[in-house]
């Protein structure tokens, strides 16, 4: 209280402007806010606002911290979990015998017809229902997952 702005040691990580955004909210009077993150890893939501008093002066700003560090756990591992799911719809599964290839809504068709239609999808390995049949006339394929509609 009653120091220069400057004086505060600023332990967030990638934030450079401190002082000029506390300035610029004394500048413009607008509030301002950032989630920020300490050298410690911890994050906060940072406001700045300017400080008015009784009489409605301007004395100088109020900077407070609000913890977000597990929200901002969570935020990640969400991001992590839409990456992956996104990665997994982009494999495209093909039959190792007969060189089909399973879509998005489980129908088998050529590869050279899905590859032409799809250049951008990535190919795992499968098999489809009728190889199934054929390589494993034993194997109860009602109990089993075909991966859709052959």
């Amino acid at each position: 209280m009653g120091r220069p702005i400057g004086h505060i040691v600023c332990n967030l990580t990638g934030y450079d402007y401190f002082v000029a955004d506390v300035q610029a909210v004394l500048d413009n009077l607008v509030p301002k806010e950032k989630d920020v993150q300490t050298v410690e890893g911890l994050w906060y939501t940072m406001r700045i606002h300017p400080y008015r008093t009784i009489d409605n002066v301007m004395e100088g700003a109020v900077i407070s911290f609000f913890d977000i560090t597990e929200r901002k756990r969570v935020e990640d591992a969400l991001q992590k979990a839409f990456d992956e799911i996104r990665t997994l719809r982009g494999i495209v599964p093909i039959c190792a015998k007969c060189k089909q290839v399973r879509d998005n809504k489980g129908f088998w068709s050529q590869v050279e017809v899905y590859g032409r239609d799809h250049p951008e999808a990535e190919f795992s390995h499968g098999i489809c229902p009728e190889c199934a049949k054929e390589l494993y006339p034993d194997y109860d394929l009602g109990s089993a997952s075909t991966g859709g509609p052959s």
